[in-house]
């Protein structure tokens, strides 16, 4: 139809105006789907535009609740950081006390040990504890009164 419309025109023809009906009637359908299709894009610019703002005011809750929610995860760890700083810590004082007693209680025993290898036979450890250096204390002790024992038996 447009050919035919074209070509009249090119020939110098005058146009029938059956042929401008239909062109127009042509042109009415073609506005009609242009206004159908305007009509879905513009529902669907509403719905997505609803949805975008829905997002928009939800987002900075989100956010808002994510950073309280870092700030209390670091709050938590940095106290059970610090908690575990302060029992380090203190395991560390309590080792260097345990050090400290056992190293005086050798001191002493060796002292003892000394004493008895001079000759010195009445000398006794104090019975201080029941673990290991207690039990060596006690065997010192044994030790240096079956000793004493034996050379007063010899001395007679």
């Amino acid at each position: 139809m447009l050919q035919q419309a074209i070509q009249h025109k090119q020939n110098k023809d005058a146009i029938d105006t059956t042929l401008l009906d239909m062109g127009k009637v042509y042109m009415d359908s073609v506005r009609g789907i242009i206004d159908i299709m305007e009509g879905r894009e513009k529902v669907l610019l509403v719905a997505r535009t609803n949805k975008l703002e829905t997002y928009a005011g939800i987002t900075p809750v989100i956010i808002i609740i994510a950073a309280i929610l870092s700030l209390l995860i670091t709050i938590v760890f940095y106290i059970r950081v610090t908690g575990d700083f302060d029992q380090k810590e203190m395991l560390r004082k309590e080792l260097e006390a345990k050090d400290a007693d056992i190293s005086r209680r050798i001191n002493i025993i060796k002292g003892i040990a000394e004493k008895i290898s001079s000759g010195d036979y009445a000398v006794r450890a104090s019975g201080e504890g029941t673990d290991g250096l207690g039990g060596l204390a006690y065997s010192v002790n044994k030790m240096a009164g079956s000793l004493d024992y034996s050379f007063n038996l010899i001395s007679r």
